[in-house]
């Protein structure tokens, strides 16, 4: 699938997700005739987009890239100020690069992700919240684009299949809808052998990897850093 066909898909998807929650207060968690009852859990979803990078010493000309997620959750209130928020979801992430239209200029990341967040309380009345947590990202596909094609020239680049990031933010709730600002921290190399590995291009255009310059062969470590803001509901 063309790559921004492919983004405007999963963005429209999460969309309609949205709707089906819509229709509740975000904030309306407190029973009328109890004020002073304990918060209820909350089910919901959450999508958003942002911007990622791949951090590596081997990898030249390095730019941001645009980046899409979006993810079911389950907050929990495990007790007074605070709540356990695991969360379900996907995301694209990667980066852009200024090598010209014969050599590689974006390298994308599709990612099945997990993640466990601890939410704390700022204020009494929940609108004001610091997030802290870890997520496990398991990479199913990886792609890399060379010039100004539409479509990858390479797929199933060698990356590590599993990716771990450390992640902290700020939420902010309104009446319907909440947002959060998320810096999203790499803690693994997700670098492979890019040294052996030679497939040829998937657009039949002849290519072999080898062949690309600046050369590839000699990556060894990558990080992914991104930072991210999404609304739920």
């Amino acid at each position: 699938m063309v790559p921004k066909l492919k983004h405007i898909a999963l963005f429209a998807l999460s969309m309609l997700l949205c709707t089906t929650v819509m229709a509740q207060k975000y904030n309306q968690e407190l029973d009328d005739y109890a004020p002073d009852a304990k918060r209820k859990d909350k089910f919901g979803i959450r999508v958003g987009m942002g911007i990622t990078r791949l951090n590596s010493p081997q990898l030249v000309n390095t730019k941001l890239s645009r980046g899409y997620e979006g993810a079911f959750y389950y907050r929990v209130n495990l007790f007074n100020g605070f709540h356990l928020n695991p969360e379900l979801g996907a995301s694209i992430k990667g980066a852009n690069f200024t090598n010209g239209d014969v050599s590689y200029t974006q390298i994308s990341l599709f990612n099945f992700d997990l993640t466990l967040l601890g939410i704390i309380q700022l204020d009494r009345d929940f609108n004001h919240n610091l997030v802290i947590g870890g997520q496990a990202s398991r990479i199913m596909r990886s792609s890399m684009f060379i010039g100004p094609e539409q479509s990858p020239s390479f797929l199933q680049l060698p990356f590590k299949k599993w990716d771990y990031s450390a992640v902290v933010g700020y939420q902010f709730n309104t009446q319907y809808v909440g947002f959060q600002l998320a810096l999203k921290y790499g803690l693994r190399n997700i670098a492979g052998d890019f040294y052996n590995y030679n497939k040829a291009s998937s657009n039949n255009n002849g290519q072999q990897f080898i062949d690309i310059k600046p050369s590839l062969r000699n990556v060894k470590e990558i990080k992914n850093f991104s930072v991210e803001l999404s609304m739920y509901f």
